[in-house]
């Protein structure tokens, strides 16, 4: 109905306006008209192109800044991160959410690479473990922090830690033959 779709297209505005004003302050700035219509514009076509209600990116969105307090990461992780829960079967909002944890933990010249790797990763876990992504990702920041104490790939050992996480939650697989079974 015309009404229903006013409706959403003002909810919408509302979670853009939400997620720019939060980002925006979270670096000590003040958005303006202009930064929230950039960002409507980004959430609308980043929508068009995976084939997803608006409404369901804006959300997202709001989810990724209120967890990483990052707006332009939000709009720059908002299509990958889509690809990455279309791809998983995974709701966009928790890919978002905990998507914004790893996203403010993670620093680097591959940032957004390596926060779609782990995501992809979290959420493989999640499909294919006993604890499913929406869970997981209250945890994410667990497993996060201790992956920085070890050598190597900090995305590697990040999903180390988060299928270890996997086994010892909702009674996970306790030996060769469950893992494997």
């Amino acid at each position: 109905s015309l009404a229903g779709n006013i409706s959403s297209s003002l909810n919408t505005t509302a979670m853009v306006r939400r997620a720019t004003i939060s980002g925006a302050q979270a670096k000590g700035k003040v958005a303006t008209a202009a930064d929230v219509a950039n960002n409507e514009k980004i959430v609308f076509d980043s929508a068009q192109d995976a084939g997803v209600k608006m409404a369901e990116l804006a959300r997202g969105l709001e989810t990724f800044v209120s967890a990483s307090g990052d707006i332009e990461g939000g709009t720059k992780m908002l299509r990958l991160l889509t690809e990455v829960a279309q791809a998983s079967g995974a709701d966009i909002g928790d890919i978002m959410r905990a998507g914004g944890f790893a996203y403010k933990d993670i620093k680097g010249p591959n940032r957004e690479e390596d926060t779609q790797r782990l995501m992809a990763g979290f959420a493989l876990q999640g499909a294919r473990g006993n604890v499913e992504l929406k869970d997981t990702s209250r945890y994410v920041t667990r497993f996060l922090a201790p992956a920085k104490q070890f050598e190597g790939d900090y995305v590697r050992n990040a999903l180390m830690i988060g299928a270890i996480g996997q086994l010892s939650m909702e009674g996970g697989r306790s030996n060769a033959y469950e893992a494997t079974n």
